[in-house]
């Protein structure tokens, strides 16, 4: 279990949605499978389902109460709403695997919860996010805040691979109030299934 959540450095490139969308930079040079999986609004768990025809797995690393929020604590550049009300945060840590492959993660995910709603929409928490909140019926929009690329020593041992990585940030909105930041982190083996990301 690791003491903070694993996170990029030595970026190689960082920018906002808008930015990344521009002609010209480094993620508008991806192939379409990997610009749809990392920029595209829809869940990461589903597109994976979509293109390999697996079960996309959980391995849940922790879930535990890391005080009071601060921005502080949250990759990015995400944007919460101020409250008067001060609030404990929950940070949810897991590697997602494919069925035909438990040894090494495709994607290891860290998420942001409010401890006082974590339960009412994580009701099993083995299971993806998008799978807990769609069997719920939880209409929600997702906004990227930030896509980054770049390297981490611990994620090229836990993926089996050497890096650089490709990351995004993004909030998601319920009633018009944020219920969890997700910062996801992407193996560059899911070219097994996306074919290579860069077509250059």
């Amino acid at each position: 279990m690791p003491d903070a959540y694993y996170r990029l450095d030595n970026l190689i490139w960082r920018g906002s949605e808008a930015e990344a969308l521009q002609p010209g930079s480094l993620p508008e040079q991806l192939t379409p499978p990997w610009k749809i999986t990392l920029l595209s609004d829809g869940s990461v768990t589903r597109h994976l389902q979509l293109m390999t025809g697996q079960t996309v797995t959980v391995e849940c690393l922790e879930m535990q109460d890391v005080g009071l929020f601060s921005a502080q604590s949250i990759p990015g550049k995400a944007y919460i709403p101020q409250t008067e009300e001060e609030f404990r945060t929950v940070r949810r840590q897991v590697f997602l695997k494919m069925s035909d492959e438990v040894e090494r993660p495709y994607v290891y995910a860290s998420s942001w919860w409010r401890r006082d709603v974590v339960d009412e929409y994580l009701k099993d928490r083995s299971k993806p996010i998008w799978t807990s909140l769609s069997s719920e019926r939880t209409e929600l929009f997702r906004e990227i805040i930030e896509v980054e690329h770049g390297h981490c020593g611990e994620l090229e041992r836990h993926f089996g691979c050497k890096g650089p990585f490709w990351a995004r940030t993004y909030i998601f909105w319920h009633n018009q109030k944020p219920l969890t930041v997700i910062y996801e982190v992407f193996s560059p083996r899911l070219h097994e299934f996306l074919g290579p990301s860069c077509s250059l």
